[in-house]
Formats: structure tokens, C-alpha cells, sequence
């Protein structure tokens, strides 16, 4: 792991320890000033973080509301959408959402806020993140969080999250997926 990073995780970790016993001795125990990753990487990797949690949620709904599987759509792609499901539609029990089978893949849009997740299998998870895809969710957001906001603040264009990406993976804090281009899936 990268040493910038190794910092950044150290320095995480002991936010979340609470309420510091001292000021004087916490900001002491900061890292030096530019020793840290960019605040680009940090954002992005952070967005990343947040957004593998709705690529698994996608992967959920697939499995359990639209009874498919992410193994099939990975092997046989248009082949592998679910059988008796049309291509497009309201998620069943979760009015809000709707769904769109593509390729390999599945995207999940919120009616309200416009919200878009958008998934390709590559094996039976929705591990795997498309920089495309990603960059596209971030300017679908309406409402977007702090976090994706802040992300949105820092990156003038979602096409520069591209570089983040690239530098992230070059840091090995994401490994690409085998075969991928490194500014395409990791």
C-alpha cells in the first residue's frame, strides 16, 4: 500500500477512536502537511467506497425482486437477463426505483431524484465499478450527499474523475478488474 494512504487510513482510524483526550497532543499526532494523498484521490476513493455499497445493492435487487443473477448476466449477457422479466419496469416493492437490463448489466434509476446505478457482471457480484458508469451516477445525483457533493466540488468535470482513478490504481489502493482497462473497470 501506497505510504500516503497508509497515513490517510492511520489518521481515519483514529477519528473514529472518539473524542481526542488533548488538543495539543491530536494535532501533534496529524500527519506532516502534504504527506497525505490529494484531495482528489481521498474524495474519489471515499465516493468508491460508498458506491460499491450500491453496486451490492444492485446486485440484490437483481437476485431478489427481479429474480436474476448476476452470473448469468456475467456469461451470457443479454442472453442472461432474467427470464420472464421485461427488459425495463418498476422494481416489484420498491415503487421509486426503476430498472433497465442492458448487456451485461442492469441500471437502477430513482423516479424522484434521478438518481442512476448502473452495473455490468463480471462474475456473480456487483464488485467490479465501470469509470463510465460512475462518472454518469455523479452527474444523474440531483441531491447528491456531502461526500458526492464535495467529490462534484473538487472535479470540475466527472471526466477528471478518470485521473483520480487512474492515479488510485496506480497507488494499488483498486486493483483492475483482469483484462480491463485501467480507466474503464477496476
Amino acid at each position: 500500500m501506497d505510504a500516503r494512504f497508509a497515513l490517510l487510513l492511520g489518521a481515519l482510524q483514529r477519528a473514529d477512536q472518539g473524542e481526542p483526550t488533548g488538543l495539543a497532543s491530536f494535532l501533534q499526532d496529524l500527519p506532516e502537511v502534504g504527506s497525505l494523498p490529494s484531495p482528489w484521490e481521498t474524495w474519489t476513493l471515499i465516493g468508491l467506497v460508498r458506491h460499491r455499497q450500491r453496486q451490492l445493492w444492485v446486485a440484490e435487487i437483481i437476485k431478489t425482486r427481479l429474480h436474476g443473477s448476476g452470473a448469468e448476466l456475467s456469461a451470457l449477457a443479454a442472453f442472461g437477463h432474467p427470464e420472464g422479466v421485461p427488459q425495463s419496469g418498476n422494481v416489484p416493492g420498491l415503487p421509486e426505483w426503476e430498472y433497465y437490463f442492458h448487456g451485461r448489466g442492469c441500471c437502477i434509476t430513482h423516479k424522484v431524484d434521478g438518481d442512476a446505478i448502473d452495473v455490468d457482471f463480471w462474475d456473480d457480484t456487483g464488485e467490479y465499478f465501470d469509470t463510465f458508469f460512475y462518472k454518469n451516477y455523479l452527474e444523474s445525483l440531483r441531491k447528491p450527499e456531502p461526500p458526492e457533493q464535495r467529490l462534484r466540488d473538487l472535479h470540475p468535470s466527472a471526466r477528471t474523475v478518470t485521473i483520480a482513478i487512474a492515479d488510485l490504481i496506480a497507488a494499488r489502493m483498486l486493483n483492475p478488474r483482469r483484462g480491463a482497462s485501467p480507466t474503464r473497470s477496476a
